[in-house]
């Protein structure tokens, strides 16, 4: 005989007009073959002539009207008429299960856009940065920093091989105009083979020598329009401020937008030659103030190269080389860093802003909880209900219908349900993508969100979501004899562990965000009301674009002091929150102490309010104290025994000072975030007002549109070319802050949304659970049963399944929550109250939801419920 598989495998396949000729022909062949090669060869050649026959031609034409189409319409209509049945039920269904596909598909949104920032680029997997790695004189690892000494780039370039291109890039704001006021656009410097490593497209102009010479600049398309209305802009020319003047600058190319998942972001790009800043650095190997990106050459083996490139430092950086032979271990180590890594390395200090991968991370796990959340709502709504069908499942099961026919019925309706929340969830995307962009910090469009990833991201979703959801009904329920549905075996949030599992991850997962929201809002509020050591209430902070002609700024310093609104002005190099410079002390011991350094004016202490506790202020009159300094508690702390008041600081070189007088000591003030620990903080007096890159202004009264159109229009009076900019420090302040400020937004609405899920899903599920439980309330009710012990009979196993939650959210919340906290120097202590105040007000919401929905049953009449039955 034949393979009886082929032969199937034919009769499967052929149409049905074609079988028997088809058939009697390799038949025939196959006994003729038989006789004169034999049995086995025979075989081989009905196999062969079997898939020789496998085409087109030869297949049977299905008809679109097959049993199995009609079964399918069937079914949907089944499905669409029970949704319009049970209104409130499906109601909850849909929408648990639209919020949840929603969160996922925004938050998949944005992980996915953080995943591709740099992905434009031509040549991206040949473009590395360069980063180094800093460690302890101890040998254990310090830090990691992207920026270099200028020299550097073309030292490397001369040096290794490997190197096909290699630009230098600093970033800083400009002040722009062409006939009008000035303002301020984004630019950045670099070198001329910057637009030959990065594919930055040039709509007009030449990217291979657009920044050939110097006084040239290339903009952005967006720069163009804003300036001149048209992108033909070769050889306009704009004037940028640079060194404290305008000079005008060639446009020699114009590029299209910067893509918004772009690292490098500029309005405008020059070469590095045109700022006297870099010029004196250009030759300096001790200022490192710019980031190295190279494209290597093909085939080149990036580890081997990192290994020459380890120790290049120690070429050119000699007095690092000298200082190194004093560390237990390693000193600095240079390193590659891909150019598609960079967004995401929030650890290395970089020019450029960053994302912070454990975002991603969070906000994924958010998504995952709230689709967990609906998607549980889904299937206990789907199983409970299903369960109340059993008289149905068992009549159509006695009357012929094969458990076959039960599970396709089960996944439609799942199926539909979940498709019909899939296309709700596309609509309300729309509609929430604005407050998300806000959220988020982006600026995504509909038309750039509705792309193919989405398109098979939602279904996706949908499938897996019907899969589940209906996987308990049809695998389970369709299996149980006719005689269990009869007696009333199945009872929701009974016997069913896997219903009770749902309920209580349900239960902890809202809990633990609830409690989530409630430290982060603390945490928050505690940065707000700490004493930060100074008063930052109603100080206007002025950027000093004047400071080039000093005198002018004693002018305009002056005429606001005039004026009996204005408490007090004063100067400093840099506001608080704002940066500042950092350097090291060493002490007789060798230790060495890193401090911050503010240039300040005498009468700064007392606008800002922060105490003098030893020592005195500045003397402006007095030529010593252009030679003294003034230190915080913590310096004094860091010092130790070479503290010494009145005494000189030993080994001091900076900022101009040899070995000056220590004349104060002032009380502790945080001019960094909260999160970071305490620095030590020295104090100079500035040398003149051209030291000075703010005016601190502080008011009598809130600022209000009055007293900004003053100081507007005293500064215009003054120095009517420089730009006015002006924010109040508390603003800056809270800057420091809006990571966590957006955080405390996202676990809000996270919190607000879940919890609402849950207690729709809760609704549904009471509702369920009393309909299933009618005829054993209404029994204990003939029986004599009160109100009060029918309530807690119904309502018992939901309080039993929330301590559960309750005790498994506790500690993990308590264990995340920790672990976030350590991430700032100064935070709160997690309280039990709080903790205790949120479980009380979860359990008040169950018993709520529980009453209400079994208060009518209660008060019903348990005959009319009995005769039902």
């Amino acid at each position: 005989m034949p393979p009886k598989w082929a032969n199937r495998f034919l009769e499967w396949y052929c149409a049905k007009n074609l079988l028997d000729e088809i058939q009697g022909d390799l038949l025939e062949a196959y006994y003729y073959r038989k006789e004169e090669l034999g049995h086995g060869k025979a075989r081989w050649w009905f196999i062969w002539d079997v898939l020789r026959f496998f085409r087109p031609s030869s297949f049977q034409k299905k008809s679109i009207n097959s049993n199995a189409l009609i079964m399918l319409k069937n079914n949907i209509k089944i499905s669409l008429r029970i949704i319009n049945r049970r209104k409130w039920a499906s109601f909850i269904n849909i929408f648990s299960l639209t919020l949840g596909i929603t969160a996922v598909a925004l938050i998949s949104i944005f992980v996915v856009d953080e995943l591709s920032y740099d992905q434009h680029h031509e040549n991206k997997d040949a473009i590395y940065r360069m980063i180094t790695d800093y460690y302890s004189p101890e040998g254990e690892f310090d830090y990691t920093g992207a920026s270099h000494p200028l020299p550097m780039a073309k030292e490397l370039v001369n040096d290794f091989s490997e190197i096909a291109a290699i630009t230098r890039i600093g970033d800083d704001s400009r002040y722009v105009r062409t006939d009008g006021a000035a303002q301020q656009e984004n630019a950045i410097f670099v070198d001329n083979s910057f637009f030959e490593i990065f594919s930055f497209p040039f709509v007009v102009g030449d990217k291979n020598s657009a920044l050939q010479f110097s006084k040239n600049v290339v903009i952005t398309r967006e720069m163009a329009e804003k300036y001149f209305q048209s992108i033909d802009v070769l050889g306009e020319t704009i004037e940028i401020r640079q060194d404290d003047k305008f000079t005008a600058y060639l446009i020699t190319g114009v590029v299209e937008r910067i893509p918004t998942n772009s690292s490098i972001q500029f309005d405008m790009a020059m070469s590095y030659d045109q700022v006297d800043y870099y010029s004196w650095a250009s030759n300096s190997w001790g200022v490192r103030i710019d980031e190295i990106f190279m494209q290597l050459n093909e085939n080149i083996n990036l580890n081997e190269f990192e290994a020459k490139l380890k120790d290049h430092w120690k070429n050119y950086l000699t007095d690092a080389v000298k200082e190194s032979k004093s560390y237990k271990g390693d000193y600095q180590n240079y390193r590659l860093q891909a150019l598609t890594d960079v967004h995401l390395a929030s650890d290395i200090g970089s020019l450029w802003s960053t994302g912070d991968p454990s975002e991603s991370y969070t906000l994924s796990i958010i998504a995952v909880i709230i689709l967990l959340i609906g998607s549980a709502n889904f299937t206990i709504l789907s199983m409970g209900r299903s369960t109340l069908r059993g008289k149905e499942i068992a009549i159509k099961k006695v009357i012929g219908a094969k458990r076959r026919q039960l599970v396709i019925q089960f996944w439609t309706e799942a199926f539909t349900l979940s498709i019909l929340a899939m296309l709700l969830s596309i609509l309300l995307m729309s509609l929430l993508l604005p407050s998300f962009n806000s959220l988020a910090d982006k600026n995504y469009r509909l038309e750039d969100i509705i792309n193919l990833r989405l398109l098979i991201l939602l279904p996706s979703i949908a499938l897996l979501t019907g899969l589940i959801a209906g996987a308990y009904p049809s695998l389970v329920l369709s299996g149980i004899s006719i005689l269990d549905f009869f007696r009333k075996k199945l009872k929701l949030g009974g016997s069913n562990f896997f219903t009770k599992s749902l309920i209580t991850v349900q239960f902890s997962l809202s809990i633990m965000l609830l409690l989530g929201s409630f430290v982060v809002f603390q945490q928050i509020k505690f940065f707000n009301v700490k004493d930060l050591g100074y008063d930052a209430t109603n100080v206007v902070v002025l950027d000093n674009n004047m400071n080039n002609d000093p005198e002018k700024v004693k002018v305009y310093k002056n005429l606001l002091e005039s004026n009996p609104n204005i408490a007090g002005v004063t100067s400093i190099n840099s506001s608080f929150s704002r940066g500042g410079f950092s350097s090291e002390l060493e002490k007789s011991d060798g230790s060495k102490v890193t401090y911050s350094m503010y240039f300040v004016e005498p009468s700064f202490f007392e606008i800002m309010d922060i105490p003098i506790t030893m020592g005195r202020n500045f003397n402006v009159g007095s030529s010593l104290d252009s030679n003294s300094v003034i230190m915080n508690d913590q310096f004094k702390r860091a010092m130790g025994e070479d503290f010494v008041l009145d005494g000189n600081i030993k080994k001091f070189r900076n900022a101009g000072l040899k070995d000056p007088q220590l004349i104060g000591v002032t009380k502790d003030f945080h001019f960094q975030s909260l999160a970071r620990e305490l620095r030590p903080v020295l104090m100079v007096m500035g040398r003149s007002e051209g030291t000075y890159e703010n005016i601190l202004v502080k008011m009598n009264q809130p600022l209000n549109a009055e007293m900004v159109q003053f100081l507007q229009e005293s500064w215009y009076e003054i120095a009517p070319n420089a730009p006015f900019e002006f924010n109040l420090m508390s603003d800056d302040l809270e800057a420091q802050y809006a990571a966590q400020e957006r955080w405390f937004e996202i676990v809000k609405y996270a919190t607000i949304w879940a919890l609402g899920l849950a207690t729709l899903g809760l609704i549904g599920i009471v509702s369920i659970s009393i309909t299933g439980r009618l005829k054993e309330v209404s029994i204990r009710k003939v029986l004599g049963a009160n109100a009060y012990h029918l309530y807690f009979i119904l309502s018992k196993q939901f309080l039993l399944l929330l301590t559960l939650a309750s005790v498994i959210a506790v500690p993990l919340t308590i264990y995340f929550a920790s672990d976030w906290l350590d991430n700032f120097a100064y935070h709160i202590e997690l309280n039990p109250l709080v903790f205790a105040g949120v479980i009380v007000f979860v359990f008040c919401l169950i018993i709520g939801i529980v009453f209400f929905g079994t208060s009518k049953t209660l008060r019903s009449n348990p005959v009319k419920a009995l005769r039902m039955e």
